[in-house]
């Protein structure tokens, strides 16, 4: 009777390897709770954005209509969108380039006056990257500003071949949590 269980098991054992190799299944758990709030967003909004595509280190990103765009800005950032709502209210999107790789412990401590809330290490869609959600205060005084910030390493310079790393930040006003997935899709939406 021993020997029936073994061979139940082993047959049950060997039909899990198969199921897993041949339909590549990586991750067990399911979408991520942003990754199923990116897609309903995307699903609704995706013609509400336009395409920004970096000829000189070959990645891409979406941002909202509405934005204005601003290569090579004063702050550093390899290119940034702004959407001003009044002058205290804002939102920003931006990409930063580095020629080294990005350690998302060592930019949480860069930003101290950043407390991180989440740090997600996200893996689907054929890339990977740290996603994190900071508060910060606002720099005029008015409330709070969340930070959406994805790291990714290992991406390709077309121009060069040469490997790089980049942040992709979305800043919102955190009175307007319901630009949340906004900020999401343009995280997930970057691509090197």
């Amino acid at each position: 009777m021993k020997l029936v269980y073994w061979i139940i098991f082993l047959a049950l054992l060997g039909a899990g390897v198969y199921y897993y190799n041949v339909f590549d299944v990586k991750d067990l758990s399911g979408p991520s709770k942003e990754s199923l709030a990116v897609a309903a967003f995307s699903a609704d909004n995706r013609q509400n954005f336009l395409n920004y595509n970096d000829v000189e280190y070959g990645f891409s990103v979406q941002y909202p209509i509405g934005f204005y765009a601003e290569k090579d800005s004063e702050s550093g950032a390899k290119v940034s969108f702004k959407a001003v709502l009044n002058e205290d209210l804002f939102e920003l999107l931006r990409v930063d380039v580095f020629n080294q790789s990005i350690s998302p412990d060592e930019l949480v401590k860069e930003e101290s006056e950043m407390k991180l809330l989440t740090r997600k290490s996200v893996a689907e869609k054929g890339k990977s990257f740290e996603l994190l959600e900071l508060e910060t205060p606002n720099p005029s005084g008015t409330g709070r500003l969340l930070v959406y910030q994805g790291v990714f390493n290992g991406c390709k310079n077309n121009a060069n071949n040469q490997t790089y790393s980049a942040i992709v930040s979305a800043v919102i006003p955190k009175t307007l949590k319901e630009d949340e997935n906004m900020a999401l899709y343009y995280v997930y939406n970057f691509k090197c």
